[in-house]
């Protein structure tokens, strides 16, 4: 394949060819791609840098997306796009959700809320606040915000996701550890921590790569 490069080629041309040469993608799939790109066009600066952060989430990369989340925040304090905005702090919520950030990212979540009116961020808020407060504060929660029926799915899915906590490496690993300190083996319980340490390491690292 040969491609000669021009001032005036096209980007879309030249990753086109790239795509159909010696038929490594289908036509349905090299398809999608043209019309996927030529929608980025179209694109405000701030939506085309939202797409990118969103790649990142997807991947579990949450702290390359927040940082590109809080950049279009501050380069733009004057963006007039609610729906935008509110799903940049919907997204920027999930992020800090899945790096521990708890507080912030149930502000987040609200002021998604406060923007879009749309429901699925006060589930999400609603979801956080159940890991500190009772069932019942929870319940007056809901009420305020017409979430009366989601109630039970919440409750649910942290029983769940408790579940998954017991069942994962990192949680046993712990578990032993703890076993060693309460019965006074300190140079175990040293040795259990580092590995939980490193291994917690490990996947903050891999947020970054």
């Amino acid at each position: 394949m040969q491609i000669k490069a021009k001032d005036n080629t096209d980007l879309t041309d030249l990753l086109t060819a790239i795509l159909t040469f010696r038929e490594y993608y289908s036509i349905a799939e090299v398809k999608d791609f043209i019309l996927k790109r030529e929608r980025m066009k179209n694109l405000s600066t701030p939506q085309f840098r939202k797409l990118q952060a969103d790649g990142f989430l997807r991947y579990h990369k949450y702290l390359k997306a927040l940082s590109i989340y809080d950049e279009i925040l501050e380069q733009n304090p004057d963006m007039n796009n609610n729906e935008l905005l509110g799903a940049i702090y919907h997204n920027r919520a999930v992020a800090l959700a899945n790096n521990f950030e708890i507080e912030e990212a149930m502000n987040s979540y609200l002021k998604s809320y406060e923007l879009t009116g749309n429901q699925k961020s006060i589930y999400e808020y609603l979801l956080l606040m159940s890991t500190m407060k009772d069932r019942e504060d929870i319940e007056i929660l809901a009420e305020f915000y017409h979430m009366e029926d989601e109630v039970e799915d919440i409750f649910y899915a942290i029983s769940d996701a408790e579940e998954d906590v017991v069942g994962s490496p990192v949680y046993h690993r712990m578990e032993k550890a703890i076993f060693h300190y309460e019965k006074n083996n300190l140079t175990d319980f040293s040795k259990r921590l580092d590995t939980v340490i490193e291994k917690l390491k490990e996947e903050f690292r891999g947020q970054m790569e």
